[in-house]
């Protein structure tokens, strides 16, 4: 009877020991995926925050991709400038092809010569202004070693104007001082081949006159000059 007694003790102690071991591996385990949840929501967490700050920082995210999300498109920017159109140039006299040529905007005489094919042996090419802007319906001679193109520069020996610009007036009888050449400005009243030339200088250097009072910016030409002259000229 005490054996028995001591068996079922002993198988008792056993069950509740193997009961024991049992509850503690479920408590484990259901410990352990709560703790995996928690990391998953933590690192998902961390994501949505990393993927702000890259959104943020001014790039973007695995997250925004899916939502669908893109960057804009630059096409360009609203200060581009606009192309400005070529010109076209008459040149004559000593030069290998004298022709109209279509330049780039901002072309130098030296361009011009270079298009038609330069200078012949007989040309006045010290006299030329290779430095000099050319305009859109410009024209452009280029004058023999010798050759005098008025008798204001015979007179006293001096080397022709060689960039010359319409060596006629128009039939309108004015002259256009954004495209006049030498001979044809000391034409007019008070105005010689010295002030001439001031004039062509000053228009290489700050561009076309935008309106016939400009020319009292030149140095030499005052009100009195101007008031003998406007009527005479034009800005084309």
């Amino acid at each position: 009877m005490n054996n028995k007694k001591h068996l079922i003790f002993i198988v008792s102690i056993i069950c509740i020991f193997l009961f024991g071991f049992i509850y503690k591996n479920q408590t484990d385990s259901q410990q352990l995926l709560i703790n995996n949840d928690a990391t998953n929501s933590t690192g998902l967490l961390t994501t949505t925050d990393n993927a702000n700050l890259d959104e943020n920082a001014g790039t973007i995210s695995y997250e925004t991709k899916i939502a669908g999300d893109t960057e804009p498109d630059i096409i360009g920017s609203e200060n581009t400038p606009v192309d400005e159109p070529n010109i076209f140039v008459y040149i004559t006299g000593e030069v290998t092809q004298p022709n109209v040529y279509e330049l780039n905007p901002g072309s130098r005489v030296a361009d011009l010569i270079d298009a038609a094919g330069g200078f012949t042996g007989s040309a006045d090419a010290e006299n030329v202004n290779l430095a000099q802007k050319l305009f859109d319906e410009q024209h452009i001679h280029v004058f023999k070693i010798g050759e005098m193109p008025g008798p204001e520069n015979a007179e006293n020996n001096i080397a022709p104007f060689s960039n010359t610009i319409n060596t006629t007036a128009p039939s309108d009888g004015k002259i256009d001082i954004n495209t006049a050449d030498g001979q044809l400005l000391s034409t007019l009243p008070s105005i010689g081949p010295t002030i001439a030339q001031n004039i062509i200088d000053f228009r290489e250097a700050q561009g076309r006159f935008e309106n016939i009072e400009d020319i009292k910016k030149v140095d030499r030409i005052g009100d009195k000059t101007f008031d003998k002259i406007k009527d005479l000229i034009v800005v084309r």
